[in-house]
């Protein structure tokens, strides 16, 4: 089930998953990775370098009571984002956010970003900014309906707008096994399987299904150094850079074909110094062999860490132990920093470089846990955030990627590919590049 109960306020990818269909956020993401498309709003206007931005609403949508969309349910957000000060989101607006989203009539809302926002668009696609109301109404095509340790189910509300063919109910079901999903797959008690979670013995089963979906996503696999790390590895980028030059990207996905692709950065190759391997070899070997690797237990992680043992004894020496726990264990290890390695899995928050660069900017949540904080790299963000010109931010953005590769504050190593298969029951299927589905293309044949 998903981890979060508040689905606007998400901590997982499954609570994101399933708040795509009770949830319209201001624009969404687009199935080509371009600019992001209108949702609830139709347009936003930039001003002052982009520190503020007026959105344009469309208020012909209906909420599931039947009252239009006004201006004042997309400013309310502020008020639930003003008691979540630390949130991601949140920190976009500065302090006391409720002075930063202002209605300008029952149409237009603006935002004043603390700094200047290039990417805002992209950034609203956030169900954190979505327009809300109280007592649960949905602004979604689907309104929550019941949820329970096994499923959660979502119905079409009456108000919702109609392009045809859509499902009355959308039902989202929890089964204790991946393979146990699979099998309820095959016997048509489900008509989309899950999008990530395969094995390869499981994708192999699907080879030749005329309706599976995959395509790389922007969840990616790095492995991280806690409290416990010990040789340099929270303190030294060249360490870091030598451990990561190490690895063979190629050579650990080579087991999970069609799940894992090697991770490629933007800029090329990741540059800067590293030490000798001895140098490194003592580093690691400073745990006195009782180095770990912790890894969430699911399919395809406990393979790719597996390869990360099995290339730090041959290439140091090196012996490591894997350590699968639970997700929920998996969750608690990581806020804690109690670990030697851990190898996490990174989503990216919204369609946009920033999503994955700026929560390195000095003060920022993931800055902070891995004790960073490096001018060049801030000013490298502020400026590419700051940019209108799209192809100069592409740069921009490029080498402040390549800035954060020098520091490599962890270690980037896979990124997921996603899988999905649906019955001849389904049409409209897309998977966008953060893996979700656009319930709102969904038919029902």
């Amino acid at each position: 089930m998903p981890l979060s109960g508040n689905l606007r306020w998400p901590i997982d990818y499954d609570s994101r998953f399933v708040g795509q269909a009770a949830i319209r956020t201001l624009f969404t993401e687009s199935d080509s990775g371009a600019e992001p498309v209108p949702a609830a709003a139709y347009k936003a206007d930039s001003f002052e370098d982009g520190r503020r931005w007026r959105v344009h609403l469309n208020t012909s949508l209906r909420w599931s009571d039947g009252e239009p969309l006004r201006a004042a349910h997309a400013a309310a957000a502020a008020e639930e984002m003003a008691t979540r000060p630390f949130a991601a989101a949140t920190r976009f607006l500065g302090e006391e956010p409720r002075g930063r989203i202002q209605v300008i009539d029952d149409a237009t809302v603006e935002y004043h970003f603390a700094r200047p926002t290039a990417f805002a668009p992209a950034l609203l696609t956030l169900p954190q900014f979505a327009p809300t109301r109280p007592g649960g109404m949905s602004l979604g095509a689907y309104i929550p309906t019941l949820r329970d340790q096994d499923a959660i189910r979502l119905t079409r509300h009456p108000h919702a707008q109609d392009t045809g063919g859509e499902p009355e109910e959308l039902i989202f079901r929890t089964y204790k096994t991946h393979s146990a999903a699979l099998d309820a797959y095959a016997s048509r008690e489900l008509d989309v399987t899950p999008t990530i979670g395969f094995t390869q013995d499981q994708l192999h089963r699907f080879q030749e299904h005329p309706r599976l979906l995959n395509r790389d996503i922007s969840l990616f696999g790095s492995l991280e150094f806690g409290h416990r790390a010990v040789g340099g590895l929270r303190s030294s980028a060249i360490v870091r850079r030598t451990l990561s030059s190490l690895l063979d990207r190629e050579r650990l996905v080579g087991p999970c074909p069609g799940l894992l692709s090697p991770w490629r950065p933007r800029g090329g190759p990741a540059g800067g110094s590293v030490v000798r391997e001895s140098v490194l070899r003592d580093a690691l070997c400073g745990n006195q062999g009782n180095l770990e690797i912790g890894y969430a237990d699911f399919a395809p992680n406990g393979d790719v860490v597996t390869g990360i043992v099995e290339q730090l004894k041959d290439s140091l020496g090196v012996s490591a132990v894997p350590r699968p726990m639970s997700f929920k264990e998996y969750v608690r290890t990581a806020a804690r920093g109690d670990y030697d390695m851990l190898y996490t899995l990174t989503a990216a928050d919204f369609p946009h470089p920033a999503a994955l660069l700026t929560p390195w900017h000095s003060g920022n949540a993931a800055a902070v846990r891995a004790g960073l904080s490096d001018a060049c790299l801030d000013g490298l963000i502020d400026e590419a955030s700051a940019c209108p010109d799209p192809q100069q931010q592409h740069d921009l953005w490029q080498r402040a990627d390549e800035r954060w590769l020098e520091l490599m504050p962890r270690i980037p190593l896979v990124q997921v590919q996603a899988n999905c298969a649906y019955s001849e029951r389904v049409g409209g299927m897309h998977l966008s590049a953060s893996g979700f589905i656009d319930f709102e293309r969904l038919t029902a044949q």
